[in-house]
């Protein structure tokens, strides 16, 4: 869950548009594709289908297999 600003006491306090969670692909902050990483978020082996990605922006992968 993302949103949040570090001092909420229950999760309704929590303002994700305020306070954006991203995960960036871009790790270096460079323009090569050396940079990014192609697994940002794989899900497949540690979640099932109630899991719930809220509030959460993920940018700048590499989903090319390049």
């Amino acid at each position: 869950m993302g949103g949040f600003k570090g001092n909420e006491t229950v999760f309704t306090h929590r303002n994700f548009e305020t306070h954006k969670t991203i995960l960036s692909g871009d790790f270096f902050r460079e323009t090569n594709a050396y940079s990014v990483f192609y697994h940002l978020f794989n899900p497949s082996n540690i979640l099932d289908e109630t899991a719930l990605l809220n509030g959460v922006t993920i940018t700048d992968g590499r989903a090319n297999k390049s």
